[in-house]
């Protein structure tokens, strides 16, 4: 199929090099159109303290928040480990997990992160918010966490990652994928090694004795303008454009 198509779009540079090393595509039939910015869902328009107190965490609390559907190659199990390091020397860190189970086949994983949680006695630092959400819930999350957390195994480009952003919000993300080039470290976020639940611990303490922490509401617009402009649909449809245009002369 690939073989057939006059020409191919994908979201990063790395899945280029992937059609191209394995798949024997030149690369000059390969376009990178990154994932555009979810600005579909919009911002809660609320203050920090009172999405707080919409959703039931004290304002002293430090939310660690997981957005989207629950699958194995997520990591979440990296998150609850790095967690349960956080709350031996402070008590006031929270996971919240916010999204579906992707699908059936991905139950017997869910249970498994139960039984983690309960093995590792974190059940009172996690707040299960395993459903859909509708759009104008989400930003209410954003707004009361200090932090998205991105704990991916296996991933090119994640849409959460340009959510965060879309939202103002910083992430620490693994450091799989385009995440390693999307996320500028202390400005937007930080990253950690994939599958290290110890160094995501480190990299979540670093964070939260970090400037960008300290001054998260004075950065909130230059993180939105960051995403706006590294997830543009502009630039997205230009490129397709010039593309289109380029095969049909």
């Amino acid at each position: 199929l690939y073989s057939r198509a006059d020409h191919l779009f994908v979201h990063t540079e790395s899945m280029k090099l992937e059609l191209s090393a394995e798949f024997g595509i030149e690369q000059n039939r390969v376009t990178v159109v990154p994932l555009g910015i979810n600005d579909v869902i919009p911002a809660a328009t609320t203050t920090r303290s009172i999405a707080r107190e919409k959703l039931g965490f004290d304002l002293d609390a430090r939310v660690l928040l997981f957005f989207g559907n629950i699958a194995p190659y997520k990591g979440v199990e990296d998150l609850l480990r790095a967690l349960s390091e956080l709350v031996r020397d402070d008590d006031r860190f929270t996971v919240v997990l916010v999204g579906r189970v992707r699908n059936r086949s991905c139950r017997g994983y869910w249970h498994e992160l139960e039984h983690l949680i309960a093995k590792l006695s974190i059940a009172d630092h996690v707040r299960k918010e395993v459903r859909y959400v509708p759009d104008g819930e989400v930003g209410l999350f954003f707004r009361a966490a200090d932090v998205s957390i991105l704990p991916y195994r296996r991933i090119y480009q994640s849409g959460v990652l340009g959510l965060s952003f879309a939202q103002g919000l910083p992430v620490i993300a693994a450091d799989v994928g385009s995440m390693k080039e999307d996320v500028v470290e202390g400005e937007t976020g930080l990253l950690f090694r994939s599958g290290d639940a110890g160094d995501l611990a480190a990299k979540i303490r670093i964070y939260f004795g970090s400037d960008l922490f300290k001054d998260l509401e004075a950065r909130r617009a230059k993180i939105i303008a960051y995403g706006g402009e590294r997830f543009s649909w502009n630039s997205n449809a230009a490129r397709t454009y010039a593309t289109y245009e380029s095969l049909l002369r």
